[in-house]
């Protein structure tokens, strides 16, 4: 970039930065009133017990976000105030991903910021309240001053940043330990010698972290060889579906069934075009760009993932969309990199229209199709509920963690009138229970996962 070019950006930076943060608070504060699904009940459960701090330390994570937020809660126990906590957790990974990029290059840090904020995963995890919405920006925080001393090695600050990021990651969650391997790649391979990794500042940066995940492992959490995340073992098809997630690839096709309604003859050239542009895109990352400067996020990325799919393999599974989430920080940003380094006029400006097009477009999928759109339905089996039911009537849940989530909308259920049925099944038991309460009339409730049977009588 000439130095002319260099004077534009930098005056210009400001205002795209602020007009792009805009966009992504506003489309982040559409849907706070979805209705929340079984493992964000999990964490209001969490912070609503009457011991808050033994419930925090029977749960199967590290406590720091059920700490925040606890106190968040203080506030307002609704469900959309306590998805803005996750909002404002989402928009400063976001703040510090474009500052961090932005010691690259400024076009570097507005292409790769815009794909970042509007990618449907991250937007997804910008409303959930679930942990997540930590793990990001604690991850973006450890990535900013690792890069910071790839360049000012003795300015302790640096130092002290990138021990408080990846302690915040540990502390958040049991994948944030992959990160601090992941980020000693990344530092080594960005120093121009690897051999001062070793100074006593690295050493204390990368020491805190075990220190303070060996602590939350071991001694903290109650039950850590216990540890089951409900997650498959990765196969094929599992990793292809996870990447076409994580990486927007499903989304890129949504006007597709409306197109094939209205205007079939348009179907399928708009399913090729939007096929050939994203591969001529790859392709053109791949083959152009500076990857001398990209290349340390792309290994860091590569080397996240990797452990991850070792781990799922020979310990416990743990490879899935949501565990997956730091690795884009860097991908994300390689893709930025590479978009500003290319020197090919024409090509550079294919790479940033595109993902500027990409954001934009992701954006409105967002705003169609997912935002307002609930995971699972316990809002709506709730008002069923409420709307049919007979203040004597009996509420029998099956499996027994439904009636949490509907309990938390049907506030007037009360705990007389419910009898719950273990998954492993319970048959005696149930009919034990239901005629002790020596009902007149029965409502029964059949829940699982949102889906939901009604029988009267």
């Amino acid at each position: 970039m000439t130095e002319r070019h260099q004077i534009h950006w930098q005056g210009m930076y400001i205002y795209v930065v602020g007009v792009m943060l805009l966009i992504g608070i506003a489309i982040r504060m559409i849907g706070l009133s979805k209705g929340i699904w079984l493992d964000e009940y999990a964490s209001i459960n969490i912070i609503s017990a009457p011991d808050f701090a033994q419930s925090v330390k029977s749960y199967d994570y590290p406590p720091l976000y059920f700490y925040l937020l606890k106190v968040w809660a203080t506030i307002s126990i609704q469900e959309s105030f306590l998805r803005t906590l996750s909002v404002i957790l989402n928009l400063s990974a976001v703040i510090v991903f474009v500052l961090w990029i932005k010691r690259y290059s400024y076009l570097a840090s507005v292409v790769a910021g815009s794909l970042f904020m509007t990618l449907p995963v991250v937007l997804r995890y910008s409303h959930e309240i679930q942990s997540y919405a930590l793990l990001l920006p604690a991850t973006a925080t450890a990535f900013f001053f690792a890069s910071r001393l790839s360049t000012d090695r003795e300015n302790f600050v640096n130092h002290i940043g990138l021990a408080l990021g990846l302690t915040m990651a540990v502390a958040t969650h049991l994948v944030g330990v992959i990160l601090i391997p992941t980020i000693g790649l990344f530092i080594i391979l960005s120093l121009p010698s690897p051999r001062r990794i070793l100074s006593p500042g690295f050493l204390i940066s990368f020491l805190i972290p075990c220190i303070a995940f060996a602590l939350i492992f071991f001694v903290f959490l109650e039950r850590p060889s216990k540890q089951d995340w409900w997650m498959p073992i990765p196969t094929l098809e599992i990793i292809s579906g996870t990447a076409k997630y994580v990486f927007g690839w499903n989304a890129l096709f949504w006007p597709l069934p409306r197109i094939q309604v209205y205007a079939p003859y348009l179907a399928i050239p708009f399913d090729w075009s939007i096929k050939i542009l994203t591969f001529l895109y790859l392709a053109a990352l791949i083959g152009f760009g500076n990857w001398r400067r990209s290349f340390p996020l792309f290994a860091a990325a590569f080397a996240y993932w990797l452990q991850m799919l070792v781990i799922s393999f020979l310990l416990v599974p743990i490879f899935w969309y949501r565990t997956v989430l730091p690795g884009l920080i860097p991908l994300v940003g390689f893709v930025g990199i590479q978009c500003a380094t290319t020197q090919r006029k024409y090509i550079k400006l294919f790479l940033v229209s595109y993902t500027i097009f990409l954001s934009l477009y992701l954006s409105v999928n967002w705003i169609v199709n997912d935002a307002r759109i609930p995971i699972e339905s316990w809002r709506e089996t709730a008002e069923l509920l409420e709307a049919q039911r007979g203040t004597e009537d009996i509420v029998v849940f099956f499996p027994d963690y439904a009636e949490g989530p509907i309990h938390y909308y049907a506030d007037s259920l009360a705990p007389t009138n419910v009898v719950n049925i273990k998954p492993a099944g319970e048959l005696d038991k149930l009919k034990e229970s239901i005629e002790s309460k020596n009902p007149d009339y029965l409502f029964l409730a059949v829940c699982r996962r949102g889906d939901f049977i009604f029988v009267t009588g």
